[in-house]
């Protein structure tokens, strides 16, 4: 085996092996916490750079590898090109927006002093470039841990503070706000018909401590951390384009959404009076925000009370069939204080109402009802005018069929019965309806029963009383089997039988 190929299979052999280390060292960039001084990790088979070994040692090296995400990178020839790099990059990416920035390596970006057998090739340019482009600079900024485990990184924590401030005003009122804000409750007139903060409530707490992050992951303004609280991560925007006559409230009511979140999402408006340009695209996404807001709110509202139904009275000298309004319904009102639990704007679970306050109450209507029979004035209810009643063909079953048809399931020759008292008007024959009567309910009702078998029982000018047999079930005229043809008349117009028999 030649010199060259020993060398090669000694290198693979100490990349595999891991290699011996001692006294961790690190880049000292102004004390970042992620250049760890004492840590300690084992090598991986492979760096992410392509490095080649230039020699054996005879003994170990001190040497400096970078770490990134706990996978070598490479190994650093020169550590001060990478201080000079990080010095260069402050000066011109971060100086104008973080004058005051440490800039250091990221939080999971480490280097370390290890002894190793070889001698590496120098990439230190490649490094510097891997360090650059995959964005592993970082600057101490101020880090926001929220209690469900989101995280974000802003330049200044009074920003956040009047973000969180500006983000909640989507769901109270300023008003409602400074009473909150000191812990008194928001007054309110019990008289007055309106909705009323009880309190609000932000369920994921948050935490402000000393952090490092690239500058791109840091919200620089109270804009940028509005839109985070607004939609987290990354939400799919929509938009809406502005029509001609569009209003603020309008747009808001198009997109169900809130006004307030109209303006919050879109602050180049000022406020819901402002008038909007046709054309304008205006963002109309729901919130879909990392926080949860709970505002329970007290939502007083007046209310109708409708009185019980009618009560009725009978009356034996009014005849049967008519009535007399003698009390005239009236509905009452109530003033209701709701509690009602919105999160993030929509209402949960309902409203439960905990006061009612009686306006006025309500008054039941109260008829007379006649029940003096009159034999020869129909008492307004019908009845079917067969036994064990079939509809074989409807109102409109066909053309022209002014009618239902009905059947006796039991017996096909059965009894024909008036539907309601009244005075027979006619009894006799016609060649498509067979024998025939019409019944006069001088209530402004006639009734008409055609195909009887035979002659009608009955005769002209006779009484007959509800549910008397008046003839027998036939097909005489023109029919394809035995049926009472039942036809209703009201006021002279012919209506649907099935409306006062309730078939």
């Amino acid at each position: 085996m030649n010199e060259k190929k020993l060398i090669s299979t000694l290198a693979a052999i100490a990349f595999i092996s891991l290699l011996i280390v001692v006294l961790p060292q690190t880049l000292k960039a102004n004390d970042n916490p992620s250049l760890n001084k004492s840590r300690i990790l084992q090598v991986t088979n492979q760096s992410i750079l392509e490095q080649e070994i230039v020699s054996e040692t005879e003994s170990p090296i001190s040497q400096q590898v970078l770490y990134a995400e706990n996978e070598i990178v490479g190994v650093v020839t020169d550590l001060t090109l990478i201080e000079d790099m990080i010095a260069s990059v402050s000066k011109e990416e971060y100086e104008d927006d973080f004058p005051d920035a440490n800039l250091v390596l990221g939080e999971d970006v480490f280097i370390s002093e290890e002894m190793l057998n070889f001698q590496y090739e120098n990439i230190d340019q490649e490094i510097i470039d891997y360090i650059v482009d995959n964005d592993l600079l970082a600057i101490e900024s101020n880090k926001v841990t929220f209690s469900n485990g989101a995280v974000i990184y802003v330049k200044d924590p009074a920003d956040f503070e009047k973000a969180k401030e500006e983000y909640l005003l989507n769901f109270i009122s300023e008003e409602e706000m400074e009473f909150i804000k000191v812990g008194e409750a928001v007054p309110y007139d019990p008289e007055e018909y309106s909705t009323t903060a009880l309190s609000l409530e932000i369920v994921e707490k948050s935490t402000i401590t000393k952090g490092y992050a690239s500058k791109e992951n840091i919200y620089k303004d109270q804009r940028e951390i509005t839109e985070f609280l607004s939609y987290g991560y990354g939400t799919e925007k929509e938009y809406y384009t502005v029509e001609a006559f569009d209003t603020v409230d309008g747009v808001a009511s198009k997109a169900g959404i809130s006004p307030q979140q109209l303006l919050t999402i879109n602050p180049h408006i000022k406020s819901r009076e402002q008038l909007i340009k046709e054309g304008d695209q205006l963002n109309v996404t729901f919130f879909d925000s990392p926080i949860n807001v709970i505002v329970k709110r007290r939502n007083v509202k007046k209310e109708v009370v409708y009185a019980a139904s009618a009560q009725f009275v009978e009356d034996p000298t009014l005849e049967e069939g008519k009535t007399v309004t003698i009390v005239n319904e009236e509905t009452g009102s109530n003033r209701v204080a709701y509690e009602e639990t919105y999160v993030n704007g929509q209402l949960k679970d309902g409203s439960f109402p905990i006061e009612t306050t009686v306006l006025k109450e309500p008054v039941r209507e109260v008829i007379k009802r006649g029940t003096m029979v009159m034999p020869k004035v129909g008492s307004g209810r019908f009845r079917l005018p067969v036994d064990n009643a079939i509809l074989t063909c409807g109102w409109y079953c066909y053309r022209g069929h002014t009618a239902i048809d009905l059947q006796n399931a039991v017996n096909r020759y059965g009894s024909i019965r008036a539907a309601d008292r009244g005075v027979v008007e006619t009894a006799s024959y016609h060649g498509i309806n067979g024998y025939y009567v019409w019944i006069n309910h001088n209530n402004g009702y006639r009734t008409y029963y055609g195909h009887m078998n035979t002659r009608p029982y009955v005769r002209p000018g006779q009484v007959v009383d509800r549910g008397e047999v008046i003839g027998q079930i036939g097909m005489s005229g023109l029919a394809t089997g035995p049926h009472v043809h039942f036809m209703v008349t009201r006021n002279g117009a012919l209506i649907n039988p099935s409306t006062v028999v309730g078939y």
